[in-house]
């Protein structure tokens, strides 16, 4: 059918429902949240492991941060034993502050060290006091020095019975400023020696 002259058809324009629009705006809502919800996510995990790697670097500085020890008086004893040509010895006791004007006024005597002595062999053994030797923490050797009337002193030659036990004390003067590091006994019957530790604390 023609048209008159002068009238245009018109065109019908694509119309887009409602709905349709609805669902491309919550597309796009539901796509911009997810977005914002991840960057969040990984801000925080980022922010987490920073603070986990402050707080082991300020807890391994804490860590090697050492108090200094007090520094133990010279009264101590020693633990373990040591056998020589049929004798045992074993420091029982180690006082560093020994008070020998008490006993023998005038002595300089400042250490006095108590020594257990067991013959384990089959014979009698004889054990003077002068086959000991005390070294101090100066690198010093000492012989024993006289103490009279102090209590248990070892000044003279012994004899043990075999299995018999005995304590005796050993008297030395030490220098200030320095303890007693190691007792050495040397065996005038078989000529050998041993060094029994000295461990204060």
């Amino acid at each position: 059918m023609k048209l008159p002259f002068g009238r245009k058809k018109r065109r019908r324009r694509a119309r887009v429902d409602g709905p349709l629009r609805w669902r491309q705006f919550f597309g796009l809502f539901l796509l911009f949240t997810a977005f914002a919800v991840g960057i969040g996510f990984l801000a925080a995990q980022l922010e987490r492991e920073s603070e986990e790697a402050e707080g082991s670097a300020s807890s391994g500085a804490s860590a090697a941060v050492v108090a200094p020890e007090a520094t133990p008086t010279p009264e101590a004893t020693t633990e373990g034993s040591v056998a020589v040509g049929g004798l045992r010895l074993r420091i029982a006791g180690v006082d560093g502050n020994f008070a020998a004007g008490e006993f023998d006024p005038g002595s300089t005597v400042s250490t006095r060290i108590e020594v257990d002595l067991t013959n384990e062999g089959d014979s009698p053994l004889n054990v003077s006091a002068f086959e000991f030797a005390l070294l101090d923490s100066v690198g010093t050797g000492h012989e024993i020095s006289p103490c009279e009337g102090c209590p248990d002193s070892l000044q003279q030659t012994v004899t043990l019975e075999p299995g018999e036990t005995g304590r005796g004390s050993l008297y030395y003067d030490l220098p200030p400023g320095s303890e007693p590091l190691d007792l050495r006994y040397r065996s005038r019957e078989s000529g050998n020696d041993v060094v029994l530790a000295i461990v204060l604390s």
